[in-house]
């Protein structure tokens, strides 16, 4: 796999709300994992507690919409290129998200435009691969017009699956699972029919979740969050809102670490901000945390640390650079001054506090997009 490497020199910032305290410049390189002249876009990444490393996007190489995905051991080189999709001459792999169980057993899940009547449909494809082992046969979810999924698993083994049902022209979210034995369940709907859009979910390890998305209220009118809780007996609680004082409240991501979800999203009104909040098990959603008041943010991206500390990526649309945090008790940031147009963003975090970060890069038009990465060291919070 050709690889362009650059490099990169992070401004290390350690804060405590205004972000004021200075610490020891850090150095890291910025890798060009698609490097091909075809558009690369939606970057997942996911990796296991020991480092292990799995990268997946969605790619022209064949001239048609594929998932594509790269691996690499702790301190190793990336595996070729791999076409885990196989469309074939179907336009329409994309979205890909991925996670590991405890075991190392490598989940996928990605939206597929696949045969059916005159114009096809959009399924969700899911398929995995245990340590050493060989991808399974792939097993498709049909429901309305199934896009955007994200998965998450518990320790049982069974895998959490929310996406979007685009029928009629608008989204509602749902919700499948599948247990170990490989039985699905029924598809829920979780929000209201056709009133939302841009989900997430964290999964936590005794099976119950949490799925945060932006309600829909009408042709232009976003502006509120909602979530809502899966119990131990697999029922949903009705959606409440995220309580945050703003006008907008857009772009919610979340991340779980087994023991806490973490959701992160931008809201706006006479100010932005970029608001973190956190959830551990059985318990309520913490404080909302706007240490990043003040700047033009887009959707972030965030993971949460098996010890707890929360990783949060973002790009200021008033740079052309992504900026990386870490919150322990204080946060601590870098900034990734060579990333060059950062879209669609994506971050997990190892047992060592190595950050794994990919991110697709949109060149001056007419060239292409790639997807890059970079792995970043984490900033010795202790350090003053």
């Amino acid at each position: 796999m050709a690889a362009r490497l650059l490099l990169l020199t992070g401004l290390a910032v350690a804060a405590s709300g205004s972000l004021c305290h200075r610490k020891p410049a850090a150095s890291f390189e910025v890798e060009n994992i698609s490097s091909n002249p075809s558009t690369s876009d939606r970057p997942c990444i996911a990796c296991t507690e020991d480092g292990y490393v799995a990268l997946a996007w969605s790619d022209y190489a064949t001239g048609h919409e594929e998932v594509w995905i790269v691996e690499k051991d702790k301190g190793g080189t990336w595996s070729s290129p791999y076409n885990l999709s196989k469309a074939g001459n179907i336009n329409g792999s994309r979205g890909v998200s991925l996670c590991y169980s405890r075991d190392g057993t490598l989940h996928a899940a990605w939206s597929q435009l696949a045969p059916r009547g005159q114009t096809g449909a959009w399924t969700i494809v899911y398929t995995r691969r245990p340590p050493g082992g060989d991808w399974a046969v792939p097993e498709t979810t049909w429901h309305g017009t199934a896009v955007l999924p994200h998965i998450g698993v518990d320790t049982s083994g069974t895998v959490h699956l929310e996406f979007e049902n685009m029928s009629g022209g608008s989204s509602t979210i749902c919700y499948a699972s599948r247990a170990a034995n490989g039985e699905w369940s029924p598809v829920q709907e979780v929000s209201a029919p056709y009133a939302a859009t841009t989900g997430g979910i964290g999964v936590y390890d005794d099976g119950s979740a949490v799925v945060v998305w932006e309600r829909w209220e009408g042709p232009g009118e976003f502006g509120s969050l909602l979530w809502s809780e899966r119990t131990l007996a697999g029922a949903w609680s009705p959606p409440t809102l995220v309580d945050f004082p703003a006008r907008y409240c857009l772009g919610p991501t979340t991340r779980g670490n087994g023991s806490e979800v973490a959701l992160a999203f931008t809201a706006s009104d006479t100010r932005r901000w970029l608001v973190v909040m956190t959830r551990p098990r059985h318990e309520q959603w913490s404080e909302p945390d706007t240490s990043f008041a003040g700047s033009y943010y887009g959707k972030p991206a965030v993971a949460v640390a098996s010890a707890g500390a929360v990783i949060l990526a973002w790009d200021a649309f008033s740079e052309p650079a992504l900026r990386v945090a870490r919150r322990d008790s204080t946060w601590s940031q870098l900034r990734v001054s060579d990333s060059l147009y950062p879209n669609i963003i994506s971050v997990a975090v190892d047992a060592d506090n190595r950050v794994h970060l990919a991110w697709s890069s949109q060149h001056p038009y007419p060239e292409p997009g790639d997807i890059y990465y970079a792995e970043i060291e984490a900033v010795d919070s202790t350090r003053r």
